[in-house]
C-alpha cells in the first residue's frame, strides 16, 4: 500500500509537465500557422503590388514613346516651316530684284521724258526759227506744235501713270510677303515651344519611370527579407530541432522539463 502511493506521487508532476509540454507545443505550432499566413498574406500583397508597378512601368514606357513620336513630328513640322520660311526669303529676294529692275525701268522713262522734253524745246525752237521764215505757216505751226505738246504730255503722264502703278503693285506684294513671313516667323516659334515642352514631358516621363523602377527594388529587397525571415521562423519550429532526449520514470517515458522543442 505504500509503495502504490509512491508512484501516484511521482505521476503526478509527470504528467502536468507533459501537458505542459503539449499545451507549449500546440501554442507553438498556431503561433508558426498564424505568422506563415500572415507572411502568405504579406507576399500575396507584394506581388500584387510588383505587378501593379510593373503595368504602370509599361504604361509610363509607351507614354515615353509616345512623347518621343510626338517631338519627333514637331522636330519634323519646324524643318518644314524653315524650309519654307527659306523658300520666303528667297522670294523676298527676287521681289527685291524685281523692284531694283522697276527702279532702273522708271529711271529708263525719266531719261525717255528728259529727251522727250528736250526734243519738244528742240521742235519749239525750229518752230519759231520757222515761225520768223514762214508767217504764213504761223497758225498752221502753232497748231501743230501744240498737238505734238499735248500728245507729249499725255504720253508722259501716261508713263507717270504707269510707273506709280507698277510701284504701287510692287509695294503691295512686298507687303503682303512681308505678313507671310511675319505669319511664318510665329508659327516657328510656336512650334518651338511645343517641341521644348515636350522635351519636358519626356524628362518628367523618364524620371517617373526611373522611381518606379526604385520602389520596384525596394519591394524587391523587402519581399527577399520576408522570405528570409519566414526561413528562420520555419528553422526555429519543432521540426529543425534535433531528436528528443527521454528519460525513464516509474516505468513511462518522459520528456525532460527544460525541452519545449
Amino acid at each position: 500500500g505504500v509503495r502504490e502511493g509512491e508512484g501516484e506521487a511521482c505521476d503526478g508532476p509527470t504528467i502536468a509537465r507533459r501537458m505542459a509540454d503539449e499545451l507549449w507545443q500546440a501554442a507553438l505550432s498556431f503561433a508558426t500557422q498564424q505568422a506563415e499566413r500572415a507572411l502568405d498574406l504579406e507576399r500575396t500583397e507584394l506581388a500584387k503590388q510588383l505587378v501593379s508597378l510593373q503595368a504602370e512601368r509599361d504604361d509610363m514606357a509607351a507614354e515615353r514613346l509616345r512623347h518621343a513620336a510626338r517631338a519627333e513630328a514637331a522636330h519634323e513640322a519646324l524643318s518644314l516651316t524653315k524650309s519654307q520660311l527659306e523658300e520666303a526669303a528667297s522670294r523676298v529676294k527676287l521681289l527685291e530684284v524685281q523692284i531694283a529692275q522697276s527702279h532702273v525701268e522708271a529711271t529708263s522713262l525719266r531719261q525717255k521724258v528728259d529727251q522727250v522734253l528736250v526734243e519738244r524745246d528742240a521742235a519749239r525752237q525750229r518752230y519759231d526759227d520757222e515761225l520768223k521764215v514762214l508767217n504764213s505757216d504761223r497758225e498752221k505751226m502753232l497748231e501743230r506744235g501744240a498737238a505734238n505738246e499735248r500728245r507729249l504730255l499725255e504720253e508722259v503722264d501716261r508713263a507717270r501713270q504707269e510707273t506709280k502703278a507698277l510701284r504701287k503693285d510692287l509695294a503691295d506684294e512686298a507687303r503682303a510677303h512681308k505678313v507671310d513671313l511675319e505669319r511664318l516667323d510665329v508659327a516657328n516659334r510656336t512650334l518651338q515651344e511645343q517641341a521644348d515642352r515636350l522635351r519636358m514631358e519626356c524628362i518628367t516621363v523618364s524620371e517617373r519611370l526611373a522611381a518606379s523602377e526604385r520602389r520596384a527594388t525596394e519591394f524587391q529587397e523587402l519581399l527577399a527579407s520576408l522570405q528570409s525571415n519566414t526561413q528562420a521562423v520555419r528553422s526555429a519550429s519543432p521540426k529543425s530541432r534535433g531528436p528528443r532526449r527521454t528519460r525513464s520514470t516509474g516505468g513511462r517515458t518522459v520528456k525532460p522539463a527544460g525541452d519545449f522543442a
